[in-house]
């Protein structure tokens, strides 16, 4: 089963930008795992990666956006925002891996160091 990285995203989101606190971000973790241990119960085979790339890498994507007219359209002023919560975020996605990783639904980091790795 794949599943797209909002499954997770929300929470980090949600989490770094105060829309939710601690209590809240655990017991949605917490369903989360339930549902993956329902998956797994039930003959499902689960395996997360979560794709990360660096905070070099970042800055470069988003300065080629900001650069160029073409990409432009893709970034707007939450995209700067979120960039200068960088340590924030990491920290979030390894609570979030932390969290809903278990042996019936391993998961990992994966650092792609080429776009194309990535898609």
């Amino acid at each position: 089963m794949i599943f797209n990285r909002s499954h997770y995203e929300a929470v980090v989101v949600e989490y770094v930008t105060g829309l939710i606190n601690d209590a809240q971000r655990e017991r949605r973790y917490a369903t989360s795992a339930r549902s993956s241990k329902m998956l797994a119960d039930s003959g499902t085979t689960l395996v997360k990666c979560f794709l990360h790339i660096s905070k070099d890498e970042q800055q470069r994507r988003l300065q080629r956006r900001i650069d160029d007219p073409d990409r432009r359209w893709k970034i707007d002023e939450s995209d700067l925002k979120a960039r200068a919560l960088w340590n924030n975020f990491q920290h979030a996605y390894e609570l979030a891996l932390g969290a809903t990783t278990a042996p019936h639904a391993p998961g990992t980091w994966c650092r792609p160091t080429a776009r194309a790795t990535a898609t």
